[in-house]
């Protein structure tokens, strides 16, 4: 009976671990020497041979500095919630504000090369991922790890914004939730 107890504990906690996972280790070796790090110089430069980069707080924070402007999103791709909306819906939103030259990058919480494209139909820019060999693999710390590196532990790294404006490296506005009201009113100010 005592067996039974902790073969059922190690189901479970091998469960919550899966469950938890950012899908690093279930990536083929192919697929991750398909994976390249985040680079300044391609951003937002759609690249078919490598659709998923790999992304860290250093090097998205000296990007930063180069832009006037930049939406970083971050998501999971498998979301089904009413606020969860296609990349192409960022894609489009962004296109309404040309004038204001916002770059916008979309960061996967999670590895899943088929959800991330499903995700990204019709959006024509590259996504990056949070880098597992950085954060580490379960998805909600390395979040957590690399949404506070990227605002330098910043308290509002701890209610976990999925959306985050900058004006070069100042964050100007974040929230879980992001629509055009929002943009409009956040882009009206500055």
């Amino acid at each position: 009976m005592k067996v039974m107890h902790i073969l059922l504990i190690l189901i479970l906690l091998s469960s919550c671990i899966t469950i938890n996972s950012n899908g690093y280790r279930e990536l083929s070796a192919q697929k991750k020497l398909q994976l390249q790090n985040f680079s300044a110089k391609s951003v937002n430069v759609y690249d078919a041979d490598h659709p998923v980069k790999e992304v860290t707080a250093p090097a998205l924070r000296s990007y930063l500095n180069q832009t006037e402007y930049t939406w970083v999103y971050i998501f999971v791709p498998y979301c089904k919630d009413s606020s969860c909306k296609p990349l192409m819906w960022y894609e489009r939103t962004i296109n309404n504000y040309k004038s204001k030259q916002i770059n916008f990058l979309a960061i996967s919480q999670v590895y899943d090369m088929g959800l991330i494209n499903k995700q990204r139909q019709g959006f024509e820019h590259t996504v990056y991922v949070i880098k597992d060999a950085a954060y580490g693999h379960n998805m909600y710390k390395a979040r957590d790890r690399f949404t506070a590196e990227l605002l330098n532990d910043n308290p509002i790294s701890r209610s976990r914004p999925a959306h985050m404006l900058f004006k070069r490296d100042s964050l100007i506005y974040y929230s879980a939730v992001m629509n055009k009201h929002a943009i409009d009113s956040v882009m009206a100010r500055n």
